[in-house]
């Protein structure tokens, strides 16, 4: 079976759940990693050279050269995107949208 093309690092907060949405709401197939708070993982040094911010949610998209993205807003704008769902065509919509998003 092969890896799906996003892996998404995240944890149970407000903009940790918003990659999850979108992914599941787009019918996309992810990994997912749970990030421990407790723990502190978010700071661990192998995922700051993913996110150097030390904060979730992050996605690796293996098929882009294992590119990273960090910050909920980013990681939304990255998917639509890539994938073409839940960005208007229009520049006014579009840009609506995305102010929305920010």
């Amino acid at each position: 079976m092969s890896k799906p093309d996003i892996h998404l690092y995240t944890a149970a907060t407000m903009n940790g759940y918003k990659p999850v949405i979108f992914l599941e709401e787009a019918s996309i197939p992810y990994h997912l990693t749970f990030v421990d708070f407790a723990k502190q993982e978010q700071k661990a040094p192998d995922y700051l050279l993913l996110n150097p911010n030390g904060r979730i949610p992050t996605i690796i998209d293996r098929s882009n050269q294992n590119f990273p993205v960090f910050e909920s807003g980013a990681i939304l704008w990255y998917l639509a995107e890539k994938y073409g769902q839940f960005l208007p065509a229009s520049s006014n919509d579009r840009s609506e949208t995305l102010q929305w998003l920010m």
